[in-house]
């Protein structure tokens, strides 16, 4: 039976529109437990996710980068930003001017579906904190530089890198 371009458009949308919704159903669930979790055991809770996301993210990247020729600013742009961000609906601007790149992120599904569950506070320690560990995992002698983020309700994301002076 062959179907026609706008069946599987609509296929694709379907899948696309459950995939949406059982991240956000997942991400719910999680945050539920560790709520629970965190008015028994306290803040240590956040000390917990904090290391968990820093040494997952580190090893994920440190991988990633063992397979890329030059791990640079720009070979790091082109993992994170083009190949697995771009797809997945973060929309963004990418200015570079000399040694540093900027990334202005204007649109963010995960902060979206944060804000939409009122979670902007674990979205931000999940997602968002895990900016600093990709970079150090993808090469610790990039510099990573953010002062805004849209789940903590700016109009933008503002990443920053480059190669620290000296590689220190």
């Amino acid at each position: 039976m062959e179907e026609t371009y706008n069946e599987l458009k609509e296929r694709i949308d379907q899948l696309e529109n459950w995939k949406k919704s059982a991240r956000k159903s997942f991400f719910q669930d999680k945050i539920e437990l560790l709520q629970k979790i965190k008015t028994n055991l306290g803040d240590a809770v956040d000390d917990i996710i904090d290391s968990h996301v820093r040494e997952d993210n580190l090893g994920f990247w440190q991988n990633i980068s063992k397979n890329v020729s030059t791990p640079d600013v720009g070979a790091l742009v082109q993992k994170l930003w083009v190949e697995m961000c771009a797809p997945g609906g973060i929309e963004y601007d990418v200015t570079t001017r000399g040694e540093i790149t900027q990334m202005h992120v204007t649109k963010c599904p995960f902060a979206d579906m944060a804000r939409e569950l009122g979670l902007e506070k674990w979205g931000y320690q999940f997602y968002c904190m895990s900016d600093y560990a990709i970079v150090e995992g993808f090469n610790p002698k990039i510099e990573f530089t953010r002062t805004k983020t849209l789940m903590q309700g700016h109009d933008c994301c503002d990443h920053t890198y480059q190669l620290r002076k000296n590689n220190v």
